[in-house]
């Protein structure tokens, strides 16, 4: 952002521009996706999106920020409603469940729209990727209050990384076929992880 809003009518503001940027990379994808857009879904000048956003790709590195804060927020809210210990297959397995009960047509939209910005954007590529980082340190620092179970820097990326594709496998699928393509992958990361028991 150009710059970070401390008055309440300007943090208002963004809100609704961020709101309206979401409506707009839903409807028209990432592909059409232009400050124009925003500015009319938001009922605002285009002079008011540049107060804040010097270019559209701005808005698609906050949206990205937005949508992992939401990730994190609900693994935060799982790790804190789970009874220690764990069974580390079982929970990965019903946190990915969560995730998916919390995705409505728009959300997993959104999500397809998101994983092309990723692919389309180094910067977006550079947020995952601290993203990822600070998952995995958070990870092993907690593990050991949770779990007797140990694992591995390189089990927990493998692990992550196996998550987001399968959601982005399911984010593109049909309707009709998501179900069925949640219930294995949320078997597969289940699999896994258990399978990492008898590894160490």
């Amino acid at each position: 952002m150009r710059r970070d809003p401390k008055q309440t009518r300007s943090q208002a503001k963004v809100a609704e521009i961020l709101t309206a940027a979401q409506r707009v990379l839903i409807d028209r994808g990432v592909e059409n996706f232009t400050t124009n857009h925003v500015a009319s879904e938001a009922g605002c000048n285009i002079s008011t999106i540049y107060r804040y956003f010097p270019e559209k790709h701005e808005i698609l590195h906050q949206l990205y920020h937005m949508w992992l804060a939401d990730e994190v927020a609900l693994n935060l809210a799982a790790v804190a409603e789970a009874k220690h210990p764990i069974d580390p297959a079982t929970f990965v397995a019903e946190l990915f469940r969560r995730h998916l009960e919390t995705h409505d047509e728009d959300a997993h939209a959104l999500a397809v729209e998101l994983t092309k910005a990723h692919f389309l954007s180094k910067e977006i590529r550079a947020i995952e990727g601290r993203h990822e980082v600070g998952v995995v340190e958070a990870v092993l620092a907690h593990l050991p209050q949770m779990t007797s179970y140990s694992f591995t820097a390189e089990q927990v990326i493998y692990v992550f990384r196996l998550a987001l594709s399968l959601l982005v496998m399911i984010n593109t699928a049909e309707p009709e076929d998501r179900a069925a393509l949640s219930d294995m992958a949320i078997g597969t990361l289940e699999q896994t992880v258990r399978g990492f028991y008898t590894q160490g």
